[in-house]
């Protein structure tokens, strides 16, 4: 890798941290953050996909799982910040995906920091 490619790497995890650290500072949890963070907190305690003893098939298992797995805490302020460090890796990774399919880093880093997808990315789902 280049050092131009590193410098630009560098800029894009400061600017993707920042979006962490104000999602984290100001919320952004929608009604369906709540229920996956409740359907993580439920397969941190041993049960399955299920919300107040009722199988939950309208959410996917994928997200609460990870969420579970990265969470070091059960606890919702726990879960909250780890939503939103777990949504800017994921971004991280979209962006790396999309540089290594197109080979144009400044496509993928475009992509990544436009109003839109930052503003998916804040929220926990």
């Amino acid at each position: 890798m280049s050092a131009a490619a590193a410098r630009y790497i560098a800029v894009l995890a400061a600017v993707l941290l920042a979006t962490a650290g104000l999602a984290a500072a100001f919320g952004y949890v929608s009604v369906d953050s709540w229920y996956y963070m409740l359907l993580a907190q439920s397969l941190r305690d041993g049960h399955p996909l299920q919300l107040h003893g009722q199988y939950m098939a309208v959410y996917p298992l994928g997200y609460p799982a990870l969420l579970a797995l990265t969470a070091p805490l059960a606890r919702p302020e726990v879960m909250m910040i780890t939503a939103k460090l777990v949504n800017i890796a994921l971004l991280g990774a979209d962006v790396w995906l999309i540089w290594r399919a197109s080979g144009q880093l400044a496509m993928a880093t475009l992509i990544a920091v436009n109003p839109v997808t930052l503003g998916v990315a804040m929220y926990s789902w």
